[in-house]
């Protein structure tokens, strides 16, 4: 969530937990951007693609706006969870 101003050519990085809750093994698939705004946002993907129970994993997303004004992307993440 990036809900703070951040004028255009000021990057901003937010790291995000990904965290595996339940008893069976949590399968990760892609972590993407998307929207209309996506490309003013990048993100790593996770270092762990399989997370036993308890287990988590991190990945970054930055959002380097070149313009001012409202800009939105949003997190999508495969998995196996349903």
């Amino acid at each position: 969530d990036f809900t703070i101003a951040v004028p255009a050519g000021a990057p901003v990085t937010r790291q995000f937990t990904i965290e595996n809750e339940g008893p069976d093994p949590l399968n990760l698939g892609t972590v993407a951007l998307s929207g209309s705004d996506a490309a003013q946002f990048g993100l790593t993907q996770p270092a762990a693609l399989v997370l036993a129970q308890g287990e988590t994993t991190t990945f970054t997303v930055s959002f380097a706006p070149t313009t001012d004004g409202f800009k939105q992307a949003e997190v999508r993440i495969l998995s196996n969870d349903m």
